[in-house]
């Protein structure tokens, strides 16, 4: 019990004394005062154009999620009860959107899916007729 004491009590004092030097930052220096001759205000006209560009860019996209729910809306009315119950995630999807900034890449990557679902309906309507003419036989 006494080693551990002393041991621990060697490396205390021993190693105490490194780690505090570790501590102190000789890169810090004086700081000097920029002089009011050089300092530059802000640019608010550089921020309005900035702000001006991220409402345009919100708008756009809020646009253009408005234009697919249409779209989903539109094709859910016309298809069978798979294709609309795939198509519902997508609006759902879309429906969410509005409450957080939608961004353009998750817009085209619905938009691509919703494309994707079309062409998996159109590709199983197209095969209904001629399913039921070789079940005929």
């Amino acid at each position: 019990m006494k080693v551990k004491h002393l041991i621990i009590t060697f490396f205390t004092i021993i190693l105490n004394p490194f780690h505090s030097f570790s501590q102190y930052d000789l890169t810090s220096g004086a700081t000097f005062a920029t002089p009011k001759s050089m300092y530059v205000g802000n640019n608010v006209e550089g921020i309005n154009r900035t702000n001006d560009a991220l409402k345009a860019a919100y708008y756009n996209n809020k646009k253009y999620r408005d234009l697919l729910i249409d779209w989903v809306f539109d094709l859910m009315k016309k298809g069978d009860d798979e294709f609309v119950k795939n198509l519902e995630v997508y609006y759902w999807k879309l429906k969410v959107m509005d409450r957080f900034e939608s961004k353009l890449d998750e817009l085209d990557e619905i938009n691509y899916k919703i494309k994707n679902e079309i062409n998996k309906y159109n590709t199983r309507i197209k095969d209904v007729p001629q399913r039921y003419y070789n079940s005929g036989r």
